[in-house]
């Protein structure tokens, strides 16, 4: 994963609230399905008080946790996720997202 700006090919976008189990399973299935240099993981969480930025800080480090103090909205979330992005493509994924299968990309 990279950091924020330089290097970065890809940025995957996750707004939360309350969605704890939803995007723990987003996650696994996001790393062990695709291959993609460059690419960098961002989750905004809108104050969920379910433990989802715990369970991000400790079983997914090498994502990069936005944790809101307060529940700013999908929109005002999704704005935060793609700060500072530059000119690499956003895919934005609900947390309900799971990937399944092989990837043949490119990596």
């Amino acid at each position: 994963m990279s950091g924020e700006g330089e290097g970065v090919r890809l940025r995957v976008a996750i707004v939360t609230w309350r969605s704890r189990d939803l995007v723990e399973r987003c996650l696994r299935s996001l790393f062990a399905h695709t291959r993609v240099e460059g690419m960098e993981v961002v989750v905004v969480d809108n104050a969920s008080g379910d433990g989802t930025v715990e369970l991000l800080r400790e079983r997914f480090p090498q994502v990069r946790v936005v944790a809101n103090d307060a529940n700013l909205g999908f929109t005002r979330a999704t704005n935060q996720a793609m700060a500072g992005a530059g000119t690499a493509p956003v895919l934005l994924l609900n947390p309900d997202t799971e990937l399944h299968g092989t990837s043949s990309g490119p990596a």
